[in-house]
């Protein structure tokens, strides 16, 4: 949907939707950088997993958190209720925008009836305002600025970015290793990476 004449007026609360996983949030911060340019006195918040509340105190330009686990609960009842709650949440807010990182129409109509008036993603979601084709053949980052440029939000930088706590001196320091020496992570039953059942986490047989 192309933008009209004095679209994105008066947007001073940002919601960004992606509730997992850390790569993926990761892979945001330009999208996030984007927005915070563009709205610089706008306040930024995230809908996110309990997953991830680790990485928030690391993203820049991001104020806020909502966490939002109901998808994950097995429950009806508790999916029910926390939705609920959630929408409530956001409605509370009062939320101007909202760009939502996943493809998922049930997402999209949260969003709507929390009331948010610009609802950003893709195409293939219902109940959002603006969008754009979902494009397998490119990276994570370049596809969600697709969404922004596609609109008349300029993305002016693609660097993913993240807050430092400590620098790597300080760290080095704490656990007694030397500049100079070698850190070895062993994992020794493997590790569990939700998603990667999906077709869009899979290389190519060339790759």
């Amino acid at each position: 949907m192309p933008a009209r004449k004095n679209e994105f007026i008066k947007v001073k609360k940002i919601l960004i939707f992606r509730l997992c996983c850390f790569g993926d949030v990761i892979k945001l911060t330009p999208v996030i950088g984007a927005l915070k340019e563009k709205f610089p006195d706008s306040e930024i918040t995230i809908a996110a997993s309990s997953w991830i509340k680790k990485l928030l105190p690391y993203l820049k330009h991001v104020n806020n958190a909502i966490i939002f686990d109901a998808p994950f609960e097995k429950s009806f009842r508790k999916r029910a209720s926390k939705t609920i709650a959630f929408i409530s949440a956001l409605r509370d807010e009062k939320f101007d925008l909202v760009l939502l990182a996943h493809r998922n129409s049930m997402f999209g109509r949260i969003l709507k009836l929390a009331g948010i008036r610009y609802r950003l993603g893709f195409t293939s979601t219902k109940f959002l305002t603006h969008t754009v084709n979902y494009d397998y053949k490119k990276h994570f980052t370049e596809r969600h600025l697709d969404i922004l440029t596609a609109h008349g939000i300029p993305v002016r930088k693609i660097d993913i970015e993240l807050k430092s706590k400590q620098n790597k001196t300080d760290i080095l320091k704490k656990y007694g290793i030397s500049v100079s020496g070698m850190i070895i992570g062993i994992f020794p039953f493997g590790g569990s990476n939700p998603g990667t059942q999906m077709d869009i986490k899979r290389w190519d047989y060339d790759n």
